[in-house]
């Protein structure tokens, strides 16, 4: 298996969010106790998004994530099931981010709460 590299992930972020990291991580998600990654995604996020539209009201910041998180299940549901899936954090402009990527694009970023 090849592993992606730092240098391949921040090309990445710097062409999804035009600016580079000044530092990040990569680590390859294989999937859980028998499914892929893609499922176990689309199993929690879709749990997420159900919760998050059962609210009565969102706050700005509630609907920016259910958003986010609605496009990233359409990503998901987009891409082929053995597909490799990268997790990965990075500092970008001082701020906490993370998401999950493929070796060709990030699929996920979204900034920490933290």
């Amino acid at each position: 298996m090849t592993t992606m590299t730092e240098a391949e992930l921040t090309e990445l972020i710097l062409e999804r969010l035009n600016t580079a990291p000044t530092s990040c991580s990569v680590n390859y998600s294989p999937g859980f106790e028998g499914t892929s990654e893609r499922e176990r995604l689309l199993f929690v996020f879709n749990r997420r998004l159900n919760r998050l539209k059962e609210l009565d009201e969102l706050s700005h910041k509630q609907r920016r994530v259910l958003q986010e998180i609605t496009d990233f299940i359409s990503e998901l549901e987009s891409m082929i099931d053995d597909e490799k899936l990268y997790s990965w954090k990075a500092i970008i402009s001082g701020k906490n981010w993370g998401g999950w990527c493929t070796r060709d694009k990030i699929v996920f970023a979204l900034q920490s709460a933290c």
